[in-house]
């Protein structure tokens, strides 16, 4: 098992690789430091991937696989999800967002004001985030506010909407969501 790894530095290593999975060529050690057979599972965990099918690329026992499984999420910190028996390296948890603070959002509304929405994070059609009687589209300054949190750069690998954990970040900092009109019909 891996020991004191840079929890932080995983989880922002990761979400960079999701972002870029489609143009990433696997190699005999992950950006994870695993070698070998769990190299193997790291990168297919990135597209998606059964257990049947990680235990044939692997060559590992159904056992040792879940074990890995459990071994992202507690020795790295990942969130692996499952959907219908697919198993996916995913940057978004319940717990996503968590550390943001309010000095974070300072320096998110400087970026927007200053250099606009980052690339992929358009403007909301449904919903702003009122922050000092201004109204900014929540998703653009969520990215950038992550940004200053936890060093991953801003781009679209979150939701926004209700019961999110953006939403929720923002509603446990006192940031009031605001419904657009145009939603309400």
């Amino acid at each position: 098992m891996t020991e004191f790894r840079d929890k932080k530095n995983d989880i922002k290593s990761t979400a960079e690789y999701i972002h870029n999975k489609a143009n990433i060529t696997p190699k005999e050690k992950s950006w994870l430091d695993d070698s070998r057979r769990s190299a193997i599972l790291d990168y297919a965990l990135l597209k998606g991937v059964t257990i049947k099918q990680m235990i044939v690329s692997s060559g590992r026992q159904k056992e040792s696989v879940i074990g890995h499984v459990k071994h992202l999420e507690t020795e790295h910190g990942l969130v692996v999800s499952e959907k219908d028996g697919i198993y996916t390296l995913v940057t978004e948890s319940s717990k996503q967002f968590d550390a943001v603070q309010l000095e974070h959002i300072d320096k998110a509304i400087k970026d927007f004001t200053t250099k606009g929405a980052p690339y992929g994070l358009s403007s909301s059609k449904f919903y702003n985030v009122k922050i000092n009687d201004t109204l900014y589209s929540t998703k653009p300054i969520m990215g950038y506010t992550n940004y200053y949190e936890s060093g991953i750069e801003p781009h679209n690998y979150f939701s926004v909407g209700a019961n999110t954990p953006c939403f929720n970040a923002f509603e446990r900092l006192g940031l009031e969501i605001i419904t657009k009109h145009a939603f309400l019909g």
